[in-house]
């Protein structure tokens, strides 16, 4: 009796050719999670990685298994989403962060500033005045050193610069930070638990100053949370619109 050969075609799923050519083939492997979604365009702007979006899309691919274009785009747009919050955060930390190194800014973190510019004084003290005064200090401490500490007093520039330096170290930074320092101590000379609580004081007062700055941040995630939340439910809802129609 002449044997019949029943014909299978191959499984379809939701890669379509791809999948008919892996089952073909098993050692062909699909394109790489980036590959999904027509409608994809990394939003990465300059200064950002965009592999680090791709490493989100990619996670939130396989957390979600898109099928067919809908939910590919679906899911980029949840990436998307969650990339702008990504972002709004990081523009918070560098804002505030910006806002520390700027004499003009109330955030200003004075105490730093005149630690770096008794650095500047001591590499190089010809030109520090010029060249990082207005970058590192306050006018009116620049106002207080040119006027307690005339160039014209010292007979070396070296000389004037330690002047200078030793005032910033022995009186002016111990005032800012609220700390009382022994005849002849510096404030390098510090512990570890003075320094954490001149840093505690510092964040607490940025974080008064700029209240109405934070709220407006947390307004914009809480935006940004919800948009989230909506594109996951349009997803599952397109999902399960599907599931119907099968």
């Amino acid at each position: 009796m002449r044997k019949q050969i029943r014909l299978v075609p191959p499984a379809r799923t939701h890669g379509g050719r791809q999948d008919a050519v892996a089952a073909r083939n098993p050692k062909w492997k699909q394109p790489n999670a980036l590959k999904h979604g027509v409608f994809s365009v990394n939003p990465a702007i300059l200064g950002e990685d965009p592999r680090e979006f791709d490493a989100l899309h990619c996670a939130l691919i396989d957390e979600w298994q898109p099928s067919g274009l809908t939910e590919d785009d679906a899911v980029f747009s949840i990436a998307h989403a969650i990339w702008c919050k990504i972002r709004a955060q990081r523009f918070l930390h560098g804002k505030l962060l910006a806002n520390t190194f700027d004499p003009r800014h109330p955030d200003f973190d004075e105490a730093r500033g005149l630690l770096l510019f008794s650095r500047h004084l001591r590499s190089e003290p010809e030109t520090a005045f010029a060249n990082y005064a207005s970058k590192r200090l306050r006018p009116d401490k620049i106002k207080h050193l040119k006027e307690k500490f005339p160039r014209s007093n010292y007979p070396s520039t070296e000389d004037w610069a330690e002047a200078v330096i030793t005032e910033i170290r022995t009186e002016l930074l111990p005032a800012i930070i609220g700390l009382d320092l022994q005849p002849g101590e510096e404030i390098d000379d510090l512990s570890d638990s003075a320094r954490r609580v001149a840093i505690e004081m510092q964040l607490t007062l940025s974080i008064i100053q700029t209240r109405e700055f934070f709220e407006h941040e947390l307004d914009q995630l809480e935006r940004l949370d919800a948009r989230i939340i909506r594109l996951v439910k349009n997803l599952v809802h397109i999902k399960a619109m599907k599931q119907m129609l099968r």
